[in-house]
């Protein structure tokens, strides 16, 4: 589960997605990550100069699985970051089912929480599958994928309190009831 003094990051190969990633973040009181500079700079190296290395992150409709690959990486490894909402626009071409590879990778490695949004038919659907056996949930929408880090964020603070709660004393607890 996210950790909350780490904010969440948002790659994404349809900017309009990543916008709406993003207001649903802020609109929710969460909090997007702010990459460090040694991020940056390692994202401006490698990525094209009409990709702009904020977040959320727009790889921009001509991303490759390896452009993902590396994205996700940089991201991942970011120690701002605490959960990772990945949204992939699938573009036969540019993008196929071995992106599943490249967000479960990331995810195992580093071990954060990541989100999938993705939309589309049957193919979509296929890729649905594939990271929902990897344990990634995926989600049609944006603003869905935003609630759901939203919910885990909650529930990880219901952990914590029940967490104080146990290391009460008796006398403290005597003096609360």
């Amino acid at each position: 589960m996210p950790k909350d003094e780490k904010g969440l990051a948002i790659v994404t190969n349809g900017g309009g997605f990543g916008v709406i990633g993003a207001d649903e973040v802020s609109r929710l009181g969460l909090k997007l990550a702010d990459f460090s500079s040694e991020t940056v700079k390692r994202l401006r190296e490698k990525l094209p100069d009409y990709a702009v290395p904020n977040n959320p992150l727009d790889l921009v409709g001509d991303a490759d699985v390896e452009r993902y690959r590396f994205a996700l990486n940089a991201v991942f490894s970011e120690k701002n970051v605490g959960v990772v909402l990945v949204i992939v626009l699938l573009q036969p071409s540019f993008i196929e089912s071995d992106v599943v590879d490249a967000i479960s990778e990331s995810h195992v490695t580093y071990g954060k929480p990541t989100v999938v949004c993705s939309t589309g038919g049957d193919f979509t659907q296929i890729l649905v599958r594939m990271l929902e056996d990897e344990h990634i949930p995926a989600y049609a929408t944006p603003e869905k994928a935003v609630n759901a880090i939203n919910a885990l964020v909650k529930y990880r603070k219901v952990l914590e309190d029940i967490e104080k709660r146990r290391n009460i004393s008796p006398k403290e607890t005597r003096a609360i009831v």
